[in-house]
């Protein structure tokens, strides 16, 4: 994302600004969107959230193999994934 403002020569001040820019939510939304299409209502994405960090082995979020550590993930980011359905229940 970084790459993508620097070459539409947009500013940013931190990866937060990025992941919060309503331009970026709605393309990463368009993009969801168009890959549940055909999708029963109850298998489709409801709200997409981008994370600033990257999940790395390092942090212990991802296995060697880059897989999705999901305890590790869920205990990490509890708060916004509770604050995610509380959004979806509005």
């Amino acid at each position: 994302l970084e790459s993508y403002f620097r070459a539409k020569e947009l500013k940013f001040d931190s990866p937060k600004q990025i992941c919060r820019d309503e331009n970026v939510l709605r393309l990463f939304e368009k993009e969801v969107e168009e890959n549940c299409f055909g999708l029963a209502r109850f298998e489709t994405v409801k709200k997409v959230v981008l994370l600033e960090e990257e999940l790395t082995v390092a942090s212990g979020e991802l296995t060697p193999t880059l897989k999705i550590k999901r305890r590790i993930v869920d205990e990490k980011y509890k708060d916004l994934i509770d604050q995610i359905y509380l959004d979806a229940e509005r």
